[in-house]
């Protein structure tokens, strides 16, 4: 009996130390390395815990995809009210807008709020818009940039804004559709909107049906009375870039559901995702076509992040939690540089008014758009067409003085309307009207029925060479319609107006380049400018830096007493410098950059600006052109 006992001793000896030799034979498990560096934040705000380690994934046309699983808390500014229940938009300019809801202190309300900087600082565009209180319904930003807003409450009508939400027309009193609380709907790719389901009262009675509009909410068709989906409410649904419509969740189901031919017929892409069952979620579609999916409540409220890169068959954990309080009916937008930007909602105890922003790897955190100085003038890239010849009108008053205005280069559109052309259009005059006298610009369409700037955008004349003086005015003009145009400035006087007009031409071969805000740049910093482009990944882009004004050093000499200026504050270097960035993969047709410059040796005060070659175009957010402060802390 002891040999016996001792021989099984031996085995399981033996056992456990082939066990441990194959456990420290095993491959080293590198999933958890970090794959993109960390932020460069001078000025970081309010971060959720530090992020875990970034995961990328693939789209359909494998494209790199990478997420830091980190969220920032952007302010809560104390004017924005705490609401859930509302919608939200994002517009081609960067700002973004909520729409009704119901909010801690002004109950259900038709209010309408704008964010022009990813949330950190918040404007009400109007108390009370022309559609009543409601709560459950649903908005969508048209290719046009003119935002459509139906249902909620149990009604059924359709309303729409095209000044970013001050002032509202009624598409429809009663739509085909059936009055309804909590519809979804979409834009799909060729502007037309879709609108699915819903609940009859608030209270049950829900529907799966699917109605169409191609006239921007005036007439609706139903495309099917029962989707393949069952009947549901709080369900999030999102159109992808190939014109296909997925339906999510709602209901405490989470199951995912397809249709590629606008809500006719649905595939299930799967029964049940790898998030749990829930409803109040909510999720985006990504610009390179994955999809983000957000929090909501099964037994309790959520604040995890999904992804998923096969239009929903499969999803992958981001963030098991996100940083922000468990929530539900928030909602979520995706801005024109890419961010993910989250709004709102009901929590355990309380409404919530604090907005955060989902980052992309190495994407910089959004900050407060600078207030433009007065002087700066954006330099007109070269172009590649020849421009027609400068118009120029007379001041009937005084013959002697004129306004002529430069010429504005086409743009070229893709199918669905979005610019890929030069997304920023820049309107500038020469003139030889005093430095200060005012002008005033606007941009109509072929018809004159729509003034995108009303002429309330007013600009003064700064100095100019051979004693021209140049007033200009830039504008944001992504997603115009295919179309004439005209831009127009004017002294404010009769028969004083220049014309330059401009065609939104079809599809073409444009490239493009953007480039991300530039913060305050300190003499010595080593200055990162990012951006995207459409340029294929491994070609090279070269930004070409420029000092603005003059080179350094310089004098100016007074024209009243003769005595001399010294323009720059420093030593500085005449030659900012060329740098190349390489072009690495990005989402489909908007793939990064990235160069630096030592500003060691610039010229404090001074304004700097920077170009590509003539074959691209430098769309801008926030301007090209920057000035450097002293070292830092002086």
């Amino acid at each position: 009996m002891e040999n016996l006992q001792k021989i099984i001793a031996g085995l399981l000896f033996f056992c456990i130390l082939i066990i441990g030799l194959a456990a420290l034979n095993q491959p080293e498990d590198k999933s958890k390395d970090t794959i993109t560096p960390a932020l460069d934040i001078r000025n970081p705000i309010i971060t959720a815990p530090a992020a875990e380690n970034p995961i990328i994934m693939a789209d359909e046309k494998n494209s790199a995809i990478s997420f830091d699983r980190e969220w920032v808390k952007m302010n809560s500014d104390p004017k924005f009210p705490a609401q859930y229940r509302h919608c939200s938009v994002a517009l081609w300019d960067g700002s973004i807008l909520v729409m009704g809801g119901q909010g801690d202190i002004t109950g259900i309300n038709n209010e309408v709020w704008r964010s022009p900087d990813h949330g950190i600082t918040w404007n009400k565009v109007t108390s009370h818009a022309a559609w009543s209180p409601r709560i459950g319904h649903s908005c969508v930003a048209l290719p046009d940039d003119s935002i459509v807003l139906m249902g909620g409450n149990g009604q059924n009508d359709v309303w729409r804004s095209i000044d970013q939400g001050a002032t509202w027309t009624q598409m429809t009193e009663h739509a085909d559709w059936s009055p309804r609380y909590f519809p979804s709907s979409v834009v799909m790719p060729d502007g037309s909107l879709l609108l699915l389901g819903g609940n009859r009262d608030n209270q049950g009675g829900q529907w799966n049906d699917v109605w169409r509009s191609t006239d921007k909410g005036a007439t609706w068709t139903q495309m099917t009375k029962h989707a393949g989906w069952s009947a549901r409410d709080f369900r999030s649904a999102i159109a992808l870039p190939d014109g296909s419509v997925v339906v999510m969740g709602g209901n405490v189901d989470n199951d995912v559901w397809r249709s590629a031919d606008y809500g006719v017929t649905w595939t299930r892409m799967t029964g049940h995702a790898g998030w749990t069952p829930r409803y109040g979620l909510t999720a985006v579609a990504l610009q390179g076509g994955s999809i983000l999916l957000m929090g909501g409540r099964d037994t309790a409220m959520k604040n995890d992040t999904w992804l998923s890169s096969d239009k929903g068959a499969s999803w992958n954990l981001l963030n098991a939690s996100s940083g922000w309080e468990p929530r539900e009916f928030a909602t979520s937008v995706v801005t024109q540089d890419g961010s993910v930007v989250l709004i709102g909602g009901e929590g355990e105890k309380s409404m919530k008014n604090d907005v955060w922003v989902f980052l992309q790897s190495g994407e910089p955190v959004p900050t407060k758009k600078p207030t433009p100085a007065p002087t700066t003038i954006i330099p007109t890239p070269t172009v590649l067409l020849i421009p027609p010849t400068p118009s120029e009108v007379q001041d009937p008053r005084n013959p002697s003085l004129f306004i002529r205005m430069d010429p504005i280069q086409d743009f070229d559109t893709n199918s669905s309307g979005s610019i890929i052309g030069p997304a920023t259009l820049n309107m500038t005059i020469t003139t030889n009207y005093p430095e200060g006298s005012l002008f005033f610009f606007d941009i109509i369409n072929e018809d004159s029925s729509r003034h995108l700037l009303s002429k309330t955008y007013v600009r003064p004349a700064v100095a100019g060479a051979e004693g021209l003086n140049r007033s200009s005015f830039t504008y944001d003009a992504g997603r115009l319609p295919i179309g004439h145009y005209r831009a127009e400035a004017t002294r404010g006087i009769t028969n004083t107006t220049v014309t330059a007009r401009f065609n939104v031409t079809p599809p073409g071969l444009w490239v493009w380049v953007w480039t991300n805000p530039i913060g305050t740049v300190y003499e010595g910093d080593n200055l990162v400018i990012t951006g995207t482009t459409n340029l294929e990944p491994g070609s090279n882009l070269t930004i070409d830096m420029h000092m603005k004004v003059h080179p350094c050093p310089y004098f100016e000499r007074s024209e009243v007493n003769q005595s001399q200026r010294w323009l720059c504050y420093h030593n500085c270097n005449n030659s900012p410098g060329v740098a190349t960035a390489a072009i690495t993969p990005g989402s489909p047709g908007k793939n990064f950059w990235k160069v630096s410059f030592s500003t060691t040796e610039w010229c404090w005060g001074e304004e700097y600006y920077f170009t590509t070659p003539v074959d691209h175009w430098i769309n801008v957010t926030g301007g090209s052109s920057f000035t450097v402060s002293g070292p830092e802390g002086h």
